[in-house]
């Protein structure tokens, strides 16, 4: 998506907005705008905010300071209104919402029973297909799993074809085929306005997301497009959030290719597809470990004159004898 041109179509800003229970605060000082047809990842360590923030967002919690605005217009506190929440966000969290004593399929319309019959069986005919919940329709909520109650979660949420869809660790208890249901009912005709997502696994947050915030102790510490912030992390906080990472010294950098110009960088950091097992100019190092991700495998090359462990994207046996740079040849 190019934000450049959506810079006059923000959906959602927060501005400034803090959060505390009692004593411990939990956001500080947040501002940001979702755009429309933007979906922006959230990743940080457990604790950090991000399911606050969602819930902040979502109209479910009151901040202690700052604003929030729908559409530029101030979203109402939540002590201000009868029912909490905002009609057009809709939060899918690891709490399900779903009311347990009626059917999967009760559930998935009970906010959609201004539609026509058509439309209601047509939603509940594209759910049991995609979300694979045609064979638990009948039963009642509270007798599905984790994984079938996130589904139904989400499709009760979804029906109601909201705006902006808030997803708190949305794959968590789903497969691998699950998951890519989830994505491509996400990606087609069902897609809200703007997506704000929240989640653990570095590859959902990376292949979804327009843009990418770190969050830390409660604050976002790092923003941007995916490639920027999984490329140049801010610190090793940052770097680790996103997968694997190499640390070494500016003068480590220097005899891996790497010019450094800004003399006050302590640390350089390397992703694993980023270092090259070369047959020629580079530093000797030998392969201690070797671990198959599927698609790759991570090696563990020991170099001996840092005496220091780098991680290199690459296949070959431990004890292997290896050459390794930025990929000069």
């Amino acid at each position: 998506m190019n934000l450049e041109n959506t810079k006059t179509k923000k959906i959602l800003e927060a501005k400034r907005i803090s959060f505390s229970y009692g004593d411990k605060e939990i956001l500080k000082n947040i501002s940001f705008s979702l755009h429309r047809d933007e979906i922006i990842g959230i990743a940080g360590e457990s604790g950090s905010g991000k399911t606050t923030l969602l819930k902040l967002l979502a109209g479910l919690l009151s901040p202690q300071k700052g604003e929030m605005l729908f559409h530029g217009e101030r979203m109402m506190d939540p002590k201000e209104k009868l029912i909490k929440g905002e009609e057009q966000i809709k939060l899918v969290n690891q709490d399900f919402d779903l009311m347990p004593y009626i059917s999967v399929d009760q559930n998935i319309l009970r906010n959609s029973l201004s539609q026509s019959d058509s439309a209601r069986k047509r939603i509940l005919g594209e759910y049991h297909r995609k979300l694979a919940l045609g064979n638990i329709k009948n039963q009642k909520a509270k007798k599905t799993s984790g994984g079938q109650m996130q589904r139904v979660a989400m499709a009760t949420a979804l029906s109601t074809k909201p705006e902006i869809l808030l997803l708190d660790e949305p794959f968590s208890n789903l497969d691998y085929s699950l998951k890519n249901g989830i994505i491509e009912m996400l990606q087609s005709d069902w897609k809200p306005k703007g997506m704000i997502l929240v989640a653990h696994e570095p590859n959902d947050i990376l292949q979804l997301s327009d843009r990418i915030f770190i969050m830390e102790k409660g604050k976002i510490i790092q923003k941007g497009k995916p490639q920027e912030v999984y490329q140049n992390p801010k610190n090793q906080y940052a770097a680790l959030t996103l997968g694997p990472i190499n640390s070494i010294k500016p003068s480590e950098a220097f005899e891996l290719g790497i010019e450094v110009n800004d003399s006050k960088k302590k640390t350089i950091f390397l992703r694993p597809n980023q270092i090259k097992i070369q047959k020629k100019e580079g530093l000797c190092a030998k392969v201690i470990g070797s671990r198959f991700n599927g698609a790759y495998y991570l090696l563990d090359c020991y170099i001996e004159k840092w005496n220091k462990v780098l991680i290199v994207q690459a296949e070959k046996n431990p004890g292997t004898e290896v050459i390794i740079n930025l990929g000069r040849k």
